[in-house]
């Protein structure tokens, strides 16, 4: 089984770590469930994060999950971001 989950780069948001390193986040698969594989009842948000550098070079990135016993909200993705 394989499950897509496409980044929205029209709701990425950028923020600067300093450096020069800057931080991209967006949400992956918007128009897909927000629960996990793993359990039906657990809300999940997916997100992917890239840090490039002042070169434009991706010097590291993260898939994030977002996973709790509530519903989660994925517009609300960079709130879970700044929280994390």
């Amino acid at each position: 089984m394989v499950a897509k989950y496409p980044p929205d780069w029209s709701q990425a948001v950028t923020l600067g770590l300093g450096d020069g390193i800057t931080r991209v986040t967006t949400v992956l698969g918007p128009g897909q469930p927000a629960t996990t594989h793993s359990h039906s009842e657990l809300g999940a948000v997916r997100t992917i994060s890239v840090d490039i550098n002042p070169q434009d070079e991706v010097v590291g990135s993260r898939l994030l999950e977002f996973v709790s016993p509530d519903s989660l909200d994925p517009d609300r993705f960079t709130d879970y971001v700044r929280q994390w």
